[in-house]
């Protein structure tokens, strides 16, 4: 998201498109902390009542879906192809799929 607006606003200025994410972090990772010293297992209960503290959030996407969407002229558009490609070095995934009417981004799974 970040490295996608940075290229639009070099590219195509910063009145000239929207950027919309379509996917939102709403699943809760939990972690269940353990102890690693010496008499560690005197001291908690392994996997009992392991529900475990709140340690990040992640979105759940599935295979095609799209991630993030720029509106933006027609004249731009080649602007907009390049920022999606340029921000998804940051991904895990490769784009599978850029639309340019709407122009939209699909990820394999």
């Amino acid at each position: 998201r970040v490295n996608a607006n940075k290229t639009m606003i070099k590219l195509a200025g910063k009145d000239f498109f929207h950027l919309r994410i379509r996917v939102h972090p709403y699943h809760v990772l939990r972690i269940n902390k353990m102890l690693t010293c010496a008499g560690a297992d005197r001291l908690q209960t392994g996997m009992r009542g392991a529900w475990g503290k709140a340690g990040g959030t992640a979105a759940r996407i599935s295979i095609g879906q799209v991630l993030m969407s720029i509106r933006t002229r027609e004249d731009k558009i080649d602007a907009a192809i390049e920022a999606f490609l340029l921000s998804f070095f940051f991904n895990d995934a490769a784009p599978t799929d850029i639309d340019p009417f709407p122009l939209r981004v699909a990820l394999p799974i």
